[in-house]
């Protein structure tokens, strides 16, 4: 089954609605984070005049943007704060 199916109706849904954010809430709250993805993003083609698409929360939308992944790893402020005092000695570096 492929994300155009689930969008169109063709094949079995994950969940009772049609919606393709709800669709794709329904894969992130699985760790489903690269087919939900994509179900945004083909709502946003499907229906570019939708202002609510841009509404969802995407968990590991940092790293997607930074690895075009979501199982990239990104430090938090403090790590790198802790990190970059390690390396560099006491100070403000964030």
């Amino acid at each position: 089954m492929t994300v155009e199916d689930t969008l169109s109706g063709d094949g079995p849904s994950s969940t009772e609605s049609s919606d393709p954010l709800a669709e794709a809430d329904f894969h992130m709250a699985y760790g489903l984070y690269d087919p939900a993805a994509d179900l945004v993003q083909l709502a946003m083609k499907r229906e570019p005049q939708r202002r609510d698409l841009f509404a969802i929360k995407v968990p590991g939308l940092l790293s997607f943007l930074a690895y075009n992944q979501f199982s990239g790893q990104v430090k938090g402020i403090k790590e790198l704060q802790a990190l970059y005092e390690q390396r560099y000695g006491p100070g403000d570096y964030v």
